[in-house]
């Protein structure tokens, strides 16, 4: 329950930083004004990469209120901070034509709990998937938008919307790529801070190889690292060989991962399963550092220790700027374009750390 409840129409006044960005500097965002001006968007949580989100959409000409975001900084003027969802019906009444549609927007991820949007900028308050569900059974033509939307909410709100309504934009594969970048860049940070030796020549292993493990590969190797990957596909193996790595087979368990623990520097899991229990972290090299930038539920399924350092949501904590401007331009994008025209989903199970 919030303590304070806000007022249902409190508009939040500007900061110093809070105006919309100019055209100058969003192009694609100006581009996309015409075709979404007429758009109301209710903005439900999420870290600083929404606000990023938020300064994009209004610049476009949305009309945007927001959720769960009363202790955010630098929100455009205009932006209309509601107490709770309930609230987001008048608000769309008096902000778009009678008959148009309008955007819940949720947050990437769109929660940590599995029941709770997760709102992090706003710590009292508390929007269950249950307010998201009746929201969305009541605004007219509303579209959910969401980034890895668990997936019971996903499949109760097609239920209820159909599934031309529902999209995570965190299935599409332009952002991936995009979000696994920074990660892998965050990652090379993450190391710096935690471990008392240069990388150059130093030696990695990078454990999974799909976007981020690649990615992360070919930067260490380009910063002078000796890099061995870990992978289960041939065909993985096979690529990291093709770019300058040494490769252990993932598919023989334990006897992989225990390799690497004498020798190495850092090690690096991006496979969101738990590989690592508490008896392989009992015997790891008390100079090496696991860092684990896995997704929920990482793959560290034993207790925390010096030698383990959880890094999820690099993006949005080393860089929410640019990580949101990510975001953003895929949310016009798909408000723009319509849910027909949107790249395909990315195919596979690998999830890159939010």
């Amino acid at each position: 329950m919030i303590q304070n409840p806000l007022p249902e129409d409190r508009v939040l006044r500007a900061g110093p930083s809070a105006d919309p960005p100019d055209a100058g500097k969003h192009p694609a965002v100006v581009e996309k004004a015409d075709e979404t001006a007429a758009q109301a968007v209710i903005a439900v949580g999420g870290d600083a990469r929404q606000i990023t989100v938020i300064r994009s959409l209004c610049a476009a000409g949305c009309r945007v209120a927001a959720v769960g975001l009363s202790g955010a900084v630098g929100l455009p003027a205009g932006v209309r901070l509601l107490r709770s969802l309930s609230a987001a019906d008048d608000f769309v009444l008096s902000s778009v034509p009678r008959g148009a549609g309008c955007i819940l927007l949720l947050p990437l991820p769109v929660s940590r709990d599995g029941g709770t949007v997760f709102c992090p900028l706003d710590p009292e308050a508390r929007v269950p998937f249950s307010d998201v569900e009746e929201a969305a059974s009541r605004l007219p033509g509303v579209r959910v938008l969401g980034g890895c939307l668990p997936d019971a909410l996903a499949d109760s709100l097609c239920v209820r919307l159909g599934t031309d309504r529902v999209t995570d934009y965190y299935t599409l594969e332009p952002l991936l790529l995009r979000n696994a970048r920074l990660t892998a860049e965050g990652a090379i940070m993450t190391a710096m801070e935690v471990t008392d030796t240069a990388l150059i020549g130093s030696r990695a292993a990078v454990i999974g190889y799909g976007r981020i493990g690649q990615y992360l590969s070919r930067l260490l190797i380009a910063l002078g690292v000796r890099v061995t990957v870990c992978a289960r596909r041939a065909e993985s193996r096979a690529a990291a060989e093709g770019d300058g790595c040494g490769v252990l087979d993932l598919s023989r368990g334990r006897e992989a991962l225990t390799a690497l623990f004498r020798g190495y520097d850092v090690i690096y899991n991006t496979v969101p399963a738990p590989l690592f229990d508490a008896g392989l972290l009992d015997v790891i090299d008390p100079d090496t550092r696991l860092i684990d930038l896995a997704s929920y539920p990482g793959g560290v399924g034993g207790p925390s220790c010096m030698r383990v350092i959880r890094a999820p949501s690099l993006p949005g904590r080393y860089a929410p700027r640019t990580a949101g401007k990510i975001v953003a331009e895929t949310v016009l994008s798909l408000i723009g374009k319509g849910a027909g025209s949107v790249p395909a989903p990315a195919e596979g199970k690998e999830v890159p750390a939010l």
